[in-house]
């Protein structure tokens, strides 16, 4: 098996694994527990005023929480991120999968 072919391989079997879990997340987010957005974004602020941020800055970050945190919005970056971890992980991992095919006729 040759580094290409081993790589092709593993990044078919990673994105199985992300397309399956983000339509999982998807599904998660919108039907089985709707009300996780608002529980994050709780957890998220009680943190912040745990940490003593002013209210100015803590406003700021919860804004862009509730852009980043969402019902589309969290499947999808989880989509991507996984998607290059997973390639990263599939070319480190076809370094030691990979072997030379014999010369012909020997």
């Amino acid at each position: 098996m040759e580094y290409g072919e081993a790589f092709v391989v593993g990044f078919v079997i990673i994105l199985y694994f992300v397309v399956i879990g983000t339509l999982y997340n998807l599904i998660h987010w919108n039907f089985i527990d709707p009300g996780i957005m608002e529980r994050t974004l709780a957890a998220a602020e009680a943190a912040m005023r745990g940490q003593g941020i002013p209210e100015e800055q803590m406003q700021q970050a919860m804004g862009v929480q509730k852009m980043m945190i969402g019902p589309v919005a969290t499947p999808l970056i989880g989509l991507v991120t996984l998607t290059i971890m997973g390639a990263i992980l599939c070319l480190i991992t076809s370094i030691f999968i990979r072997k030379k095919k014999p010369a012909e006729g020997a």
